[in-house]
């Protein structure tokens, strides 16, 4: 399991890696209105769970971004921390439930076992 874990964190950051173009410039303001708000959709979870995938990484990758430039106060950290390890957390139960729905979860330890990283 927890290499299953590992993987699919791997993934996930190679998604959010390729999802860090923004439309916009960040600030010190819109992170902070964007942490809170997402903050807020994590906590309700149902606008959280019809979220698509792509927003999310967009999401993930934001929170990291303003966690290296706004990190003025200790509340700001925590929310950006929060809101982007609930994210990451969602991201990773969609990807292992898209291996096991698709059957392709003994495939991916398999693989890995054998030393495909």
């Amino acid at each position: 399991m927890k290499t299953i874990i590992i993987a699919a964190m791997l993934l996930l950051f190679a998604g959010a890696a390729q999802a860090q173009e923004h439309a916009h410039e960040l600030s010190h303001d819109l992170c902070r209105a964007d942490a809170r708000f997402w903050e807020a959709q994590a906590l309700d979870k149902k606008p959280f769970a019809k979220l698509r995938i792509n927003e999310s990484l967009l999401r993930i990758s934001e929170m990291a971004e303003c966690l290296a430039m706004d990190g003025s106060t200790q509340n700001e950290i925590q929310r950006y921390q929060f809101v982007y390890i609930v994210y990451v957390s969602e991201s990773d139960k969609r990807r292992h439930d898209f291996l096991v729905r698709h059957n392709l979860n003994q495939q991916f330890l398999d693989e890995h076992a054998a030393g495909q990283r």
